[in-house]
């Protein structure tokens, strides 16, 4: 089945200001996540076009499809469309290793009868004769040659071929004024090619061919961290538009308006402010019209809104540096930081910037920024460089690695790596790459929602401190 990804309506969130990406229509991927998803692998990174981790499916698109997004140019957000060819639209574009295939040496069943006066004898095929007839003629076309097949019929020789259905076919290139007439089994030249991945042939001075693996475009861009298209978002509803942004995160942000009831002279009020005092709509309307005459509206309504609601109180407590030195983060501690909302009648919807503003103290980190720490650190680990060579070593071919560093793990000291142990060397090497998720799957980095009375756990970066305390405050 074809992986296949339709657009959703996410239903708007409950909170004043959130994120661009709760609106996103599309779900992402990395190349691991679509291979999980789906069970095949995505296409080869193309390095021509912008990475892309989602795509339509829509059937029926047009030939130029037009997409609304979230961006934030100059730390500001806002929406803006995007168009692209529906070609592009319809599938991802994910940096990353593409796993090609490799050349497998098949045995055969088959057999050369050999007839002689003293007898009849069956001598085994040698498998490097032997391809298919369309992988012969791809060869040939690569190098400039045409294909020939060779079979056995004579009384002396024969074929028996036992349900074999390759047959040996001989490449032959013509003589040129620097090389002479080349020959040899399709079969061999396809070892020779080592799988499906892309590369060239060149030529020896004897007029033999020698293949080269290009490197993996993918690979390159997970460092160059080339241009992105950016994830649609639904239409915005009319109460939506971009803004609200914080110094706290880089992420495109929507502010939503607040609801408002119309009162008897067309000025709106909350349905809270009416009953403060007692006041009755009228009443409430002529205190607002002295109070902007005297210049206090802001005050008022500051004193209107918040006076009467109960406060959020936020605990936050230092984590011992040492959970910090798995990945060698030497720069910035963590905090946990517990949220409570007093008030046990009423939901409270915090925002990130309330709470890292309560909690300047500690010298919060922009969670943005903590995250991009957290996997420079990783992607500079020990265990990681050791995945990174390997996998290198597994386009190359065997080498031996050594690796001279008083903090690398055992089985990275002196590691001689073959070629056909690699896969295996990779996966257990993989295994000991410290993971970041621990360290952000709670990161305070979007509002958190508080039931009546409820509370909530959010993880906090901030800058190293010699004594850190911990620190209570309070929202209101």
């Amino acid at each position: 089945m074809a992986p296949i990804s339709l657009p959703s309506k996410p239903a708007q969130p409950s909170g004043s200001t959130y994120a661009a990406n709760l609106l996103w229509e599309f779900e992402t991927f990395s190349r691991e996540s679509y291979l999980a998803r789906f069970g095949v692998q995505a296409p080869p990174f193309d390095p021509a076009k912008k990475v892309k981790t989602w795509f339509d499916s829509t059937s029926g698109l047009p030939s130029v499809v037009a997409y609304t997004v979230a961006v934030k140019p100059r730390d500001q957000s806002q929406i803006a469309q995007i168009s692209m060819p529906w070609t592009e639209a319809s599938t991802v574009n994910l940096p990353g290793a593409y796993k090609y295939d490799s050349w497998v040496d098949t045995p055969t069943d088959a057999r050369l009868e050999i007839t002689t006066p003293g007898g009849t004898s069956l001598v085994e095929f040698e498998t490097l004769q032997l391809s298919d007839a369309a992988d012969a003629r791809a060869v040939a076309a690569e190098l400039g040659g045409v294909v020939t097949r060779i079979d056995y019929t004579n009384a002396s020789y024969r074929d028996k071929w036992f349900g074999e259905t390759r047959r040996r076919w001989m490449v032959t290139v013509p003589a040129t004024q620097q090389y002479p007439e080349y020959q040899d089994f399709a079969g061999e030249l396809l070892r020779l090619r080592g799988g499906n991945a892309p590369g060239y042939w060149t030529r020896r001075e004897n007029g033999s061919f020698e293949w080269h693996t290009s490197p993996d475009p993918g690979i390159a861009a997970l460092a160059t961290q080339p241009a992105a298209w950016p994830v649609p978002i639904r239409a915005l509803y009319p109460d939506e538009a971009a803004g609200g942004d914080t110094p706290f995160t880089n992420l495109p942000m929507i502010t939503r308006a607040a609801a408002v009831t119309p009162l008897p002279n067309g000025r709106g009020s909350d349905s809270g402010l009416a009953a403060l005092g007692g006041l009755d709509a009228t009443k409430l309307a002529m205190l607002v019209q002295l109070a902007k005459a005297l210049g206090l509206i802001a005050l008022i309504l500051m004193v209107l809104v918040t006076g009467a609601r109960a406060e959020v109180t936020v605990a936050c407590t230092p984590q011992p540096m040492a959970v910090m030195n798995a990945l060698h983060v030497k720069t910035m501690g963590m905090w946990t930081c517990f949220l409570k909302n007093k008030d046990a009648a009423a939901g409270r919807t915090v925002r990130v910037a309330d709470v890292y503003t309560a909690v300047l103290s500690i010298r919060p980190i922009d969670p943005a920024n903590a995250i991009l720490v957290l996997s420079d650190r990783q992607a500079h680990s020990t265990a990681s460089k050791v995945v990174k060579a390997l996998t290198l070593a597994a386009q190359g071919g065997g080498i031996a690695l050594g690796f001279l560093s008083k903090s690398n793990v055992a089985w990275a000291t002196g590691l001689a790596i073959g070629g056909a142990a690699l896969p295996q060397v990779i996966t257990i090497a993989t295994g000991e790459v410290p993971s970041t998720a621990p360290y952000t799957q709670s990161l305070l980095a979007a509002p958190v929602e508080l039931a009546p009375g409820g509370d909530a756990v959010r993880t906090v970066y901030a800058a190293k401190q010699k004594d850190p305390a911990p620190v209570t405050v309070a929202i209101p």
